[in-house]
Protein backbone atom coordinates (compact mmCIF):
# COMPACT_ATOMS: atom_id res chain seq x y z
CA UNK A 1 0.00 0.00 0.00
CA UNK A 2 1.85 3.51 -1.32
CA UNK A 3 3.05 5.71 1.40
CA UNK A 4 2.27 3.36 4.92
CA UNK A 5 4.76 1.55 7.30
CA UNK A 6 5.70 -1.18 6.10
CA UNK A 7 3.87 -4.13 7.90
CA UNK A 8 0.91 -2.27 8.55
CA UNK A 9 -2.43 -2.06 6.93
CA UNK A 10 -3.23 1.56 7.91
CA UNK A 11 -1.52 4.84 7.54
CA UNK A 12 -0.75 7.08 10.91
CA UNK A 13 -0.71 10.78 10.67
CA UNK A 14 -0.82 13.61 13.78
CA UNK A 15 -1.70 16.88 14.06
CA UNK A 16 0.18 18.44 17.37
CA UNK A 17 -1.02 22.11 18.59
CA UNK A 18 1.81 24.08 20.17
CA UNK A 19 -0.41 26.93 22.01
CA UNK A 20 -0.04 27.31 25.71
CA UNK A 21 -4.18 28.30 25.88
CA UNK A 22 -5.42 25.56 24.38
CA UNK A 23 -3.02 23.59 26.32
CA UNK A 24 -4.87 24.72 29.52
CA UNK A 25 -7.80 24.60 27.87
CA UNK A 26 -8.54 28.13 27.79
CA UNK A 27 -8.88 28.71 23.97
CA UNK A 28 -10.30 26.09 21.30
CA UNK A 29 -8.13 24.14 18.78
CA UNK A 30 -9.56 25.44 16.08
CA UNK A 31 -6.46 24.90 13.69
CA UNK A 32 -5.83 21.67 14.76
CA UNK A 33 -9.11 20.47 14.01
CA UNK A 34 -9.15 22.52 10.75
CA UNK A 35 -6.12 20.39 9.91
CA UNK A 36 -7.54 16.99 10.94
CA UNK A 37 -11.15 17.68 8.45
CA UNK A 38 -8.36 18.68 5.76
CA UNK A 39 -6.33 15.55 5.94
CA UNK A 40 -9.72 13.25 5.48
CA UNK A 41 -11.39 15.52 2.93
CA UNK A 42 -7.95 14.65 0.91
CA UNK A 43 -6.85 11.72 2.11
CA UNK A 44 -7.14 10.40 -1.52
CA UNK A 45 -4.75 13.12 -3.13
CA UNK A 46 -2.50 14.19 -0.36
CA UNK A 47 -1.76 11.00 1.25
CA UNK A 48 -2.56 8.01 -1.29
CA UNK A 49 -5.06 6.98 1.26
CA UNK A 50 -8.08 5.77 -1.21
CA UNK A 51 -10.39 3.89 2.12
CA UNK A 52 -10.42 6.40 4.99
CA UNK A 53 -11.30 3.52 7.31
CA UNK A 54 -7.12 2.76 7.08
CA UNK A 55 -6.49 6.62 7.99
CA UNK A 56 -5.44 6.91 11.76
CA UNK A 57 -5.62 10.65 12.43
CA UNK A 58 -3.74 11.35 16.08
CA UNK A 59 -4.22 14.87 17.72
CA UNK A 60 -2.50 16.28 21.24
CA UNK A 61 -2.09 19.43 22.55
CA UNK A 62 1.07 20.75 24.22
CA UNK A 63 2.24 24.06 25.75
CA UNK A 64 4.69 26.28 24.05
CA UNK A 65 7.80 24.12 25.72
CA UNK A 66 10.56 22.44 23.95
CA UNK A 67 10.38 19.58 25.68
CA UNK A 68 6.93 18.83 25.68
CA UNK A 69 6.59 19.36 21.89
CA UNK A 70 9.82 17.02 21.18
CA UNK A 71 8.39 14.23 23.68
CA UNK A 72 5.43 14.10 21.36
CA UNK A 73 7.13 14.37 18.25
CA UNK A 74 9.25 11.77 19.11
CA UNK A 75 6.93 9.49 20.34
CA UNK A 76 4.58 9.45 17.31
CA UNK A 77 7.97 8.63 15.09
CA UNK A 78 8.61 5.37 16.63
CA UNK A 79 8.72 2.59 14.98
CA UNK A 80 6.35 -0.37 16.73
CA UNK A 81 5.62 -3.78 16.03
CA UNK A 82 2.80 -4.84 13.16
CA UNK A 83 1.51 -7.05 15.87
CA UNK A 84 1.09 -4.11 18.15
CA UNK A 85 -1.10 -2.16 15.87
CA UNK A 86 -0.06 1.23 16.43
CA UNK A 87 2.40 2.03 12.72
CA UNK A 88 5.03 5.32 13.10
CA UNK A 89 3.23 8.55 11.67
CA UNK A 90 3.71 9.01 8.15
CA UNK A 91 2.69 12.60 8.30
CA UNK A 92 2.96 15.15 11.46
CA UNK A 93 1.87 18.42 10.66
CA UNK A 94 2.10 21.25 13.51
CA UNK A 95 0.24 23.97 14.05
CA UNK A 96 1.15 27.02 16.36
CA UNK A 97 4.65 28.99 17.51
CA UNK A 98 6.32 29.25 14.54
CA UNK A 99 6.61 33.05 14.68
CA UNK A 100 8.37 35.30 16.78
CA UNK A 101 6.53 35.88 20.09
CA UNK A 102 9.17 35.24 22.96
CA UNK A 103 7.06 32.08 23.56
CA UNK A 104 7.32 31.01 19.81
CA UNK A 105 9.67 28.18 20.03
CA UNK A 106 8.58 25.07 17.48
CA UNK A 107 11.56 25.60 15.08
CA UNK A 108 13.40 25.39 18.35
CA UNK A 109 12.02 22.01 19.21
CA UNK A 110 12.00 20.31 15.89
CA UNK A 111 15.28 21.39 14.45
CA UNK A 112 17.40 19.26 17.24
CA UNK A 113 15.14 16.39 16.63
CA UNK A 114 14.91 16.33 12.66
CA UNK A 115 17.49 13.61 10.82
CA UNK A 116 17.31 15.44 7.30
CA UNK A 117 15.77 19.19 7.07
CA UNK A 118 13.39 19.44 4.17
CA UNK A 119 14.75 23.25 2.83
CA UNK A 120 12.07 23.39 0.05
CA UNK A 121 8.84 22.93 2.47
CA UNK A 122 10.23 25.84 4.22
CA UNK A 123 10.37 28.04 1.26
CA UNK A 124 7.63 26.85 -0.33
CA UNK A 125 5.54 27.68 3.03
CA UNK A 126 6.89 31.31 2.90
CA UNK A 127 7.44 32.53 -0.59
CA UNK A 128 3.77 31.51 -1.14
CA UNK A 129 2.45 32.82 2.17
CA UNK A 130 4.68 36.62 1.05
CA UNK A 131 2.08 36.04 -1.83
CA UNK A 132 -1.13 36.37 0.87
CA UNK A 133 0.39 38.97 3.41
CA UNK A 134 3.54 40.64 4.01
CA UNK A 135 3.15 39.33 7.60
CA UNK A 136 4.78 36.19 6.35
CA UNK A 137 8.09 37.54 6.48
CA UNK A 138 7.60 36.98 10.16
CA UNK A 139 7.36 33.09 9.91
CA UNK A 140 10.08 30.44 10.82
CA UNK A 141 9.15 27.17 9.27
CA UNK A 142 11.49 24.11 10.03
CA UNK A 143 10.52 21.25 8.09
CA UNK A 144 12.04 17.86 7.72
CA UNK A 145 12.13 14.22 8.53
CA UNK A 146 12.94 11.53 11.26
CA UNK A 147 12.84 8.37 10.71
CA UNK A 148 10.84 7.28 7.98
CA UNK A 149 8.07 10.75 8.97
CA UNK A 150 7.61 13.79 7.45
CA UNK A 151 7.42 16.89 9.71
CA UNK A 152 5.60 20.00 8.54
CA UNK A 153 5.58 22.88 10.44
CA UNK A 154 2.41 25.57 9.90
CA UNK A 155 1.52 28.58 12.06
CA UNK A 156 -1.01 28.70 14.53
CA UNK A 157 -4.35 30.57 12.80
CA UNK A 158 -6.81 28.48 11.04
CA UNK A 159 -6.67 30.89 7.82
CA UNK A 160 -2.87 30.11 7.67
CA UNK A 161 -3.47 26.63 8.50
CA UNK A 162 -5.64 26.28 5.57
CA UNK A 163 -3.56 28.59 3.04
CA UNK A 164 -0.13 26.31 3.79
CA UNK A 165 -2.52 22.63 3.41
CA UNK A 166 -3.10 23.87 -0.09
CA UNK A 167 0.72 25.30 -0.81
CA UNK A 168 2.28 21.56 0.37
CA UNK A 169 -0.64 19.69 -0.48
CA UNK A 170 0.80 19.00 -4.33
CA UNK A 171 3.79 17.51 -3.14
CA UNK A 172 3.12 15.38 -0.30
CA UNK A 173 1.78 12.21 -1.57
CA UNK A 174 4.80 11.72 -3.93
CA UNK A 175 7.38 12.81 -0.32
CA UNK A 176 5.23 9.98 1.47
CA UNK A 177 6.08 7.57 -1.27
CA UNK A 178 9.57 8.24 -1.41
CA UNK A 179 10.09 8.21 2.68
CA UNK A 180 8.19 4.74 2.55
CA UNK A 181 10.23 3.46 -0.11
CA UNK A 182 7.30 2.84 -2.34
CA UNK A 183 9.62 2.24 -5.79
CA UNK A 184 6.04 1.62 -7.61
CA UNK A 185 4.33 4.28 -6.99
CA UNK A 186 7.13 6.73 -6.82
CA UNK A 187 8.16 5.05 -10.54
CA UNK A 188 4.67 5.72 -11.91
CA UNK A 189 4.58 9.35 -10.50
CA UNK A 190 7.77 10.25 -12.64
CA UNK A 191 6.77 8.37 -15.18
CA UNK A 192 3.07 10.73 -15.04
CA UNK A 193 5.52 14.04 -14.90
CA UNK A 194 7.71 12.90 -17.32
CA UNK A 195 4.64 13.18 -20.06
CA UNK A 196 3.68 16.65 -18.20
CA UNK A 197 7.05 17.92 -19.16
CA UNK A 198 5.86 17.41 -23.17
CA UNK A 199 3.39 19.94 -22.77
CA UNK A 200 5.34 22.45 -20.36
CA UNK A 201 7.85 23.31 -17.75
CA UNK A 202 9.07 20.39 -15.83
CA UNK A 203 11.72 19.21 -13.66
CA UNK A 204 13.69 16.03 -12.89
CA UNK A 205 14.67 14.60 -9.35
CA UNK A 206 17.08 12.35 -7.85
CA UNK A 207 17.18 12.51 -4.58
CA UNK A 208 14.07 15.38 -4.92
CA UNK A 209 13.30 18.67 -3.42
CA UNK A 210 10.03 20.42 -4.37
CA UNK A 211 8.94 24.34 -3.67
CA UNK A 212 5.40 25.02 -3.07
CA UNK A 213 4.95 27.57 -0.75
CA UNK A 214 2.70 29.67 2.68
CA UNK A 215 2.90 31.35 6.42
CA UNK A 216 3.12 32.55 9.71
CA UNK A 217 1.33 33.12 13.23
CA UNK A 218 1.68 31.27 16.32
CA UNK A 219 -1.23 30.19 18.66
CA UNK A 220 -0.76 32.05 22.10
Amino acid sequence: MPCRAEGFAAMKVCVLTVSDRCSRGEQEDKSGQVLHELLVEHAASALGVADVSTLMVERACVPDEIDAIQAKVVEWCQSSSAAQGTPPASLILTTGGTGLAPRDRTPEAIGPILHREAPGFNAALVNNSLAVTPMAALMRPRCGTRNATLILTFPGSSKACKECFEFVRPTLKHALQLLADDLKHVSATHNAMQQEKKGGHGHSHGGHGHSHGGHGHSHG
